[in-house]
């Protein structure tokens, strides 16, 4: 790749965080207009992410959100305050996302045990995407921290992407999470939803 096209590169990478910093930071003034709710000002990370616990063969909880996943940027150089700042506001929401969900449905499923965590991105059309420039992280810590797992170091979790073409024409993004053993039972149950 030669110096133009590295350099055209960063500016889109740039020109996107911008965009999400714009995204979040307005989705931060419309939860700060909701009104009060039994003396408490309620401000819910927007846009909301869709959280259920069901039984398959083992516990399952599945949750939704709206839209693809952010791409994944290299840190890079800490001085890029703008970078910084989409990275900051991308964790703060998914973290603040999930743990509202899971306090708002009153989810009391939590597994002690090993995991498989399944994300399925579901994509309006059938453009080429790679699942891998998708930054799962900050799900993953959201899971976490929301204490829905016990921990996310290798011996805790197993994790899988998947695309799937939507039957809707809508952009989201669904992490289902089960008990370890019964990963066949949802490989086949998120397949199913999604064909």
């Amino acid at each position: 790749m030669n110096t133009i096209e590295e350099t055209n590169i960063k500016r889109l990478q740039d020109a996107i965080a911008s965009l999400e910093i714009a995204r979040q930071l307005l989705y931060h003034q419309l939860s700060a207009m909701y009104p009060y709710e039994f003396g408490v000002s309620y401000q819910e990370a927007l846009p909301v992410c869709q959280i259920k616990a069901y039984n398959l063969v083992e516990p399952v909880i599945e949750i939704t959100f709206e839209g693809m996943l952010p791409l994944y940027f290299e840190h890079g150089d800490r001085k890029d305050h703008q970078r910084e700042k989409y990275r900051l506001l991308t964790k703060e929401y998914y973290i603040s996302a999930v743990s509202q969900a899971v306090k708002r449905q009153n989810v009391q499923t939590r597994f002690k045990e090993k995991v498989i965590i399944i994300i399925a991105h579901v994509f309006a059309d059938i453009t080429l995407r790679d699942l891998d420039n998708r930054n799962r992280k900050y799900l993953i810590d959201a899971v976490k921290l929301s204490q829905l797992i016990k921990d996310d170091e290798w011996k805790n979790v197993s994790l899988m992407d998947c695309g799937y073409a939507s039957k809707d024409a809508k952009n989201y993004v669904q992490i289902y999470i089960t008990a370890e053993k019964a990963k066949l039972d949802l490989i086949k149950k998120v397949d199913e939803n999604n064909t």
